[in-house]
């Protein structure tokens, strides 16, 4: 289901999740399938009832702070209480040559990975009615056109 999901949903970068991405499947795959893929909460467009939402979420990495996560997802699920919420992807980078004693966003410090994933974890855990979420990535992986603290690799491995 994964690899569905991200085929679908890969050329959506909107910061911060405001846009939409009709990204509808065929008709033959809507029993097994996500039916559209939304980064924000504007209406549908193809007039079809939402089965599931799926977010790639990066607040305290891209865009906003840390503790804005929770919010953001209150808001979505008082306005559709009954789409099931799966956030499909979070993560911030880090180096694990790089450390700090004040991390801040974009330091890739290990210790602001931690504090990020510490943080966006509990904003997780705190909402019953997810169905589900999956940190971006177990380990740093090549990414051609990525030029952050490593040339070339993508850091969002977790390092703590």
């Amino acid at each position: 289901m994964n690899s569905i999901i991200w085929n679908i949903a890969s050329p959506v970068y909107t910061f911060p999740p405001t846009g939409i991405c009709a990204g509808a499947l065929p008709q033959s795959h809507d029993k097994v399938c996500i039916i559209l893929l939304i980064p924000g909460t504007r209406p549908n467009p193809n007039g079809r009832k939402l089965r599931h939402v799926r977010y790639r979420l990066y607040f305290g990495w891209y865009y906003g702070e840390l503790d804005t996560l929770g919010p953001f997802l209150d808001r979505y699920h008082a306005l559709h209480p009954d789409v099931p919420l799966f956030i499909s992807e979070y993560g911030a980078g880090s180096d694990r040559r790089v450390h700090s004693l004040r991390p801040e966003r974009f330091d890739f410090s290990t210790e602001y990975q931690q504090r990020f994933h510490e943080e966006t974890f509990g904003q997780i855990l705190a909402r019953q009615w997810l169905v589900g979420s999956a940190v971006w990535a177990q380990f740093d992986f090549g990414s051609d056109f990525r030029q952050d603290t490593i040339f070339g690799i993508n850091q969002k491995g977790l390092w703590y």
